[in-house]
C-alpha cells in the first residue's frame, strides 16, 4: 500500500513538472517571439493603440499622430541598428588576426544572421 502512494505522489509531481515545463517554454517562446521581431511602423501603431485602447471617437483624433511619431520611432532604431553593425564590423576587423578559422566563421555567421533578421 506504501509503495503504491508514494508511486502515486511521484507520478504526480512528474505529471505536474512535465505541464509546468511546458506551459513555461509556451509562454517564453511567445515573448520571445514578440521581442525577436524586427521593428516596424505598423507594429509601433499597433502596440501604442493597444496600449492606450482608445473608442473609436479616440482613434480618429490620435491616429495621425501615434502615425507621426511611429516614423520617428521607426527612424531611431533603424539609426541605432546601423550604428551597432558598424561597431559589430569594427570589432570584427580588430578581432580578425586573433581568431582562428572556427571563431571568424560563428562571428561573421552571427552577425549576418543580425544583418538579414534587421532586413526584413
Amino acid at each position: 500500500m506504501r509503495k503504491k502512494t508514494l508511486v502515486m505522489l511521484l507520478g504526480t509531481l512528474l505529471i505536474g513538472i512535465i505541464i509546468g515545463a511546458l506551459a513555461m517554454s509556451i509562454f517564453t517562446h511567445r515573448r520571445w517571439k514578440s521581442f525577436s521581431e524586427p521593428p516596424t511602423k505598423e507594429r509601433f501603431i499597433q502596440k501604442t493603440t493597444h496600449l492606450i485602447d482608445p473608442d473609436e471617437t479616440q482613434l480618429k483624433q490620435i491616429k495621425p499622430i501615434i502615425e507621426k511619431y511611429s516614423e520617428k520611432a521607426y527612424v531611431l532604431v533603424k539609426e541605432n541598428s546601423n550604428q551597432m553593425f558598424a561597431t559589430f564590423d569594427s570589432l570584427y576587423t580588430e578581432l580578425k588576426p586573433f581568431l582562428n578559422d572556427n571563431q571568424k566563421q560563428k562571428f561573421e555567421k552571427k552577425i549576418n544572421k543580425l544583418k538579414s533578421e534587421q532586413c526584413k
